[in-house]
């Protein structure tokens, strides 16, 4: 992520990488992204109601809820962008509402890593974020060597969920 980063035009701050590569180990854990039927087969989680949902409760609650929608939009766009295609909602759809997610979570957590507004900045560089997730996502499944970081944040492909 990080050779990745310094590539770019305007690079992030190494606090942004950082938030990323956490966001990136979510990867491990499949209900990320999907959650499981009853008849035990994965379908992708309703972020859209979550987010809607989120305007009615306390702000801790608030707080988790933006984060996870924010974060799995981020996953969606920057790692699984392709099950998005011929889809009746697609990525600008998730990136739309991984940025509003984001946003809103600034006026609740104002500041993080002590860098005010970052969950602002966050949703403002959603779609470059997701781009930048994008070339990562490439690297590391196409099989080329991945930018150094990405061996530590995902353990195995065979705990990744298949995009269709």
């Amino acid at each position: 992520m990080d050779q990745v980063n310094k590539r770019s035009i305007k690079p992030f701050s190494q606090e942004m990488i950082y938030y990323l590569s956490r966001v990136m180990d979510r990867l491990n854990d499949p209900t990320t992204l999907f959650e499981q039927t009853k008849s035990g087969q994965l379908q992708n989680r309703v972020m859209s109601l979550k987010l809607l949902e989120a305007g009615s409760m306390r702000k801790k609650q608030q707080k988790r809820i933006l984060q996870d929608v924010g974060e799995s939009a981020l996953l969606l766009c920057g790692f699984f962008h392709r099950s998005l295609e011929n889809r009746l909602v697609d990525i600008e759809y998730y990136q739309k509402m991984g940025a509003t997610a984001y946003i809103r979570l600034n006026k609740i957590v104002p500041e993080f890593f002590d860098i005010p507004s970052f969950y602002r900045g966050v949703g403002t560089s959603f779609k470059v974020l997701t781009d930048m997730m994008t070339v990562v996502a490439r690297d590391f499944f196409d099989g080329s060597a991945p930018p150094t970081g990405v061996v530590l944040i995902v353990n195995s492909k065979e705990k990744l969920p298949k995009a269709s």
